[in-house]
C-alpha cells in the first residue's frame, strides 16, 4: 500500500476517482489477500493462536473456516464498487 499510493495517486486526481472510496475498496482487497492463501498471514496467526491455547488446528482447517468470510468481504468490495455512496455516506455526514 505505502508502495503503490504515490504511484497510483496522481492518476486517482488526474481521473477524478473519490479518494476515500478508493481508499475504501483497497483496505477490503488488502484483508481479502491476508485472508487467502498461500500468503495469507491471518491464516497462519490463527493457526498459531489456536495451537498455543490447546486445539488441535491444521492450516487446512483454518483454511476451510476463512471461506466465509472471503464470500463475505467479496460480496462487501462488490457492493461498495457498484454503490460508492455506501462508503462514502458517513464520511459526507462528518464534513458537514
Amino acid at each position: 500500500m505505502m508502495i503503490m499510493i504515490p504511484i497510483i495517486l496522481p492518476a486517482l486526481i488526474g481521473y477524478e476517482i473519490n479518494l476515500i472510496w478508493y481508499a475504501v475498496l483497497m483496505v477490503i482487497n488488502i484483508e481479502v489477500g491476508l485472508l487467502s492463501p498461500p500468503v495469507g498471514l491471518n491464516i497462519y496467526a490463527v493457526d498459531s493462536v489456536a495451537k498455543g491455547l490447546g486445539f488441535s488446528s491444521t492450516l487446512g482447517t483454518v483454511i476451510k473456516g476463512t471461506w466465509p468470510f472471503l464470500a463475505l468481504y467479496m460480496l462487501t468490495m462488490i457492493l461498495v464498487f457498484i454503490f460508492p455512496s455506501l462508503a462514502l455516506w458517513l464520511p459526507t455526514h462528518m464534513m458537514k
